[in-house]
């Protein structure tokens, strides 16, 4: 399993009981409330073998507390050696070696400046010290926010749209049946 970390932002910032929902489904979630409660988001950190699969779930988790997703992306910038080797499949000791190299040009990208004994490392410059350096490529994430949000703009749509299941079938939704232009169904 691979922990996955994306950001989720909410409709609306959350009430008390919708955060003690949340938490009583799940502890790998962390809820922030931006300045004047203008805005909310939930910061995921699941572990799951798909990086869709991790935040589908969270989105189910956040329907089940009362909470309204509306946006994601990814959230994870800021990263120590473990989830580094972790997303690429590497053993850890490897990465290390990697980031405790002499400082030069090539060398590893530097490490970011937090509190305690961790390693931190900007992932976007990891990757391109993958690239220029290794030739890797770690794979995109693009499209799965991409689908995640259009699925979640659907959902708020849909529920409006006269002729739901029309619209439905385009998503290939087999009990549905496909109807033509004049509301009959449609022989496959």
């Amino acid at each position: 399993m691979i922990a996955h970390q994306f950001m989720l932002r909410i409709e609306q910032p959350p009430t008390d009981e919708q955060v003690r929902r949340l938490f009583a489904l799940t502890h790998d979630v962390c809820v922030e409330v931006g300045a004047f409660r203008r805005w909310a988001a939930v910061a995921g950190d699941r572990r799951a073998p798909l990086l869709a699969g991790a935040v589908v779930t969270t989105i189910l988790d956040l329907d089940a507390a009362g909470l309204v997703p509306i946006d994601s992306g990814p959230d994870d910038d800021i990263v120590p050696i473990w989830l580094i080797a972790e997303r690429l499949g590497s053993p850890e000791p490897v990465v290390r070696t990697w980031a405790e190299a002499d400082k030069n040009p090539s060398a590893f990208p530097a490490r970011v400046e937090m509190p305690g004994t961790t390693a931190y490392f900007r992932w976007n410059d990891v990757v391109s010290w993958l690239r220029s350096r290794l030739g890797f490529e770690p794979g995109d994430v693009t499209p799965v926010f991409s689908a995640v949000n259009m699925v979640m703009r659907l959902r708020t749509v849909l529920p409006r749209i006269d002729g739901e299941a029309a619209i439905r079938s385009l998503l290939g939704d087999e009990d549905e049946p496909q109807q033509g232009g004049d509301g009959q169904p449609r022989c496959g």
